[in-house]
């Protein structure tokens, strides 16, 4: 029986449910192991994952709120939050307050966040070409049509 098949069997997949068939299981080993060679290779630049992503997501699209960027980078507002000010300690990151709300403050690269950038990416770019091995520009792209449709499939919580 096919994978979609035993999911829409009553009950699900049942006794016949391995979590090792599903995608569910590899997204998470692969962003796992991601995360650890990631860490280990931005440690040379004396940056972090969370790091990374907060600079790449201020690079990507300039003045983010630490909410903005906690969505963006798919962690928790904790994390994003210790990450901004420990990068804005350094000077890579700046801030500036909004328009609209005083209260709210906007984060940018400063000119030594976006060598820092620069500097990661060159190594991200590595990594990611290790995490890519033998994967084809047409699988990667069919890939990403996938992994969009998942991501745009898993918001819908209401079908849940």
């Amino acid at each position: 029986m096919q994978l979609l098949e035993r999911l829409r069997q009553p009950g699900g997949a049942g006794a016949d449910f391995r979590f090792s068939d599903y995608p569910m299981h590899y997204f998470a080993a692969i962003q796992r192991r991601n995360q650890v060679n990631l860490e280990r290779e931005l440690e040379k630049i004396d940056i972090t994952p969370i790091e990374w992503r907060v600079i790449g997501a201020l690079h990507e699209r300039g003045g983010l709120t630490v909410n903005d960027l906690t969505e963006i980078t798919v962690f928790d507002r904790f994390k994003v939050s210790r990450s901004l000010n420990r990068l804005t300690e350094r000077g890579l990151v700046t801030e500036c307050q909004t328009d609209l709300d005083k209260r709210r403050k906007r984060s940018m690269l400063s000119d030594a966040g976006l060598e820092k950038f620069r500097a990661a990416v060159a190594i991200v770019s590595k990594v990611y070409l290790v995490n890519l091995d033998g994967v084809s520009e047409q699988e990667l792209e069919t890939l990403m049509r996938l992994l969009q449709r998942i991501k745009d499939n898993v918001q819908h919580v209401e079908k849940y």
